[in-house]
Formats: structure tokens, C-alpha cells, sequence
């Protein structure tokens, strides 16, 4: 005898993707592009942005630390990045011990262009052949104790990127970042 079939049994088995489905896998992407991102960084603009920051804000801790202890500091550029320096027996010496204010190297895609009295300032270098001569080894820049600072334009740009940021001190010891588009 044929067996009678339910109405429900006679459907085709479902095609396609539920809505809940679909909504899983874009949450899914969603989540695996921000990790992406994350993890692969801003790029050069961001990197730009945020070393430029971060030496502005090093600059204004070199210039109250001056303050704090009555005695200079400095800032020395060269082609890989910069140094602060402290006077210290009649000489000026890397502060390398310093969490804060110890050297720092740029990433190699970031220029910096310093002017002193309006005038372009070359990074000072490595002296003789790649060895430091410590009596010789002057900053650029200069905190004073007395919170004034050598007067300055500190530009830094990244190679590909439009934008550039601007640090400048003036003689009273007052500090600007300024990002700026060409």
C-alpha cells in the first residue's frame, strides 16, 4: 500500500544561506580586517605623525628636566635619529641611561630638517669615522635651567607622504607641533 506523504516532506531541501549566516560570516570579516589592520599599522603617515609627537613631547620633558635639576640639556640630530645630552664635568655626555630621554633612532623613510636662526642646519654626524669624539660632541639645541631654549624650526617629513609636522621653540622656552600639508 503507497504511504502517504506528508505535505513538509515533499519540499525541496533548502538552497542558499540563512540570514543569520550571512550576518556570522561579515562579522567574521569585519573582526579578521581590523586585526589586519592593526596589525599591519597606519603606514608611513602615521608613523610620521606619531614620531613627531612623541619628540615634541621629549623636548618639552628635556626642557622641564633643565628646569628641574639646574642643569642644561641638550639635543643633538644626526642622520639616524637624535640624542639628548646632559653638561656634566665640563663636557656635554649622551644621557643613555635615561628611560625617557635616551637616544632614539628614526625610522629610515623620516627626514628631519633643522633650522637655526633661519638658517638650514646640517645634522651633525658621526665624528671620525664612525667613533664619537665625547669632547667634542655639542648639541644643537640647548635647555636651559633657566627654561629658555635655543630658538628653532624642526621640520620632519616622511618620504611619500604630503604632509609634514613642524616643531619650533622660541627663546622663552615655549614649544609648537604644528602638522602642516603641502
Amino acid at each position: 500500500m503507497p504511504s502517504a506523504r506528508h505535505p513538509d516532506t515533499l519540499k525541496p531541501p533548502p538552497r542558499g544561506f540563512t540570514l543569520m549566516e550571512v550576518m556570522v560570516v561579515l562579522v567574521l570579516i569585519g573582526i579578521i580586517t581590523s586585526m589586519a589592520v592593526i596589525g599591519f599599522g597606519g603606514g608611513r603617515a602615521d608613523s610620521l605623525q606619531e614620531e613627531s609627537r612623541r619628540l615634541a613631547v621629549l623636548m618639552q620633558l628635556a626642557s622641564e628636566e633643565a628646569i628641574l635639576t639646574a642643569r642644561p640639556l641638550g639635543l643633538r640630530f644626526d642622520e639616524e635619529g637624535y640624542r639628548f645630552l646632559q653638561y656634566e664635568e665640563q663636557r656635554w655626555r649622551v644621557l643613555e641611561e635615561d628611560p625617557q630621554l635616551r637616544p632614539r633612532a628614526l625610522p629610515e623613510f623620516l627626514r628631519l630638517e633643522l633650522l637655526l636662526e633661519g638658517q638650514s642646519a646640517e645634522p651633525a654626524g658621526l665624528l671620525a669615522q664612525g667613533e664619537e669624539d665625547e669632547d667634542r660632541l655639542l648639541p644643537e639645541i640647548l635647555f636651559m635651567e633657566t627654561g629658555e631654549l635655543t630658538p628653532f624650526e624642526l621640520l620632519i617629513r616622511a618620504e611619500e607622504v604630503e604632509d609634514h609636522y613642524r616643531i619650533s621653540g622660541d627663546i622663552n622656552g615655549v614649544l609648537d607641533l604644528q602638522s602642516r600639508g603641502e
